[in-house]
């Protein structure tokens, strides 16, 4: 008896489970970006981006990343400086997770008291 069929039966599900986790694993690895911040609970004001599938909204109204970049530029000016909280929709892929992330990290003082969260 070969134990070919089962050694294959092992490792395409093994190699099927790898591939399919890091999918959905997409960690934030900037630096300055708070993690602990509960800005739900919070009195400070707040900026809320999301990415649901392909479309961009700031306080749930639909924008472009041009835009984006407008409206973190001029929010950088107001004192004191509100929050950004970022969520994205479970169909947003990693590439696209960073892209945003990127973005926001470039254009907004995420590393100068842990403005920026995702949530």
């Amino acid at each position: 008896m070969s134990s070919r069929p089962l050694l294959q039966s092992l490792i395409i599900p093994t190699v099927f489970l790898l591939i399919s986790c890091s999918d959905n694993s997409c960690p934030n690895n900037l630096p300055g970006w708070n993690d602990k911040f509960d800005i739900e609970n919070s009195t400070s004001v707040s900026n809320y981006l999301r990415l649901d599938g392909k479309e961009l909204s700031w306080n749930g109204v639909s924008i472009s990343e041009g835009a984006l970049v407008k409206n973190l530029r001029g929010t950088r000016k107001i004192i004191p400086q509100p929050l950004i909280a970022i969520s994205f929709n479970s169909d947003v892929n990693c590439q696209e997770k960073n892209k945003i992330r990127k973005i926001v990290h470039q254009h907004y003082s995420c590393e100068e008291g842990f403005l920026c969260q995702e949530r």
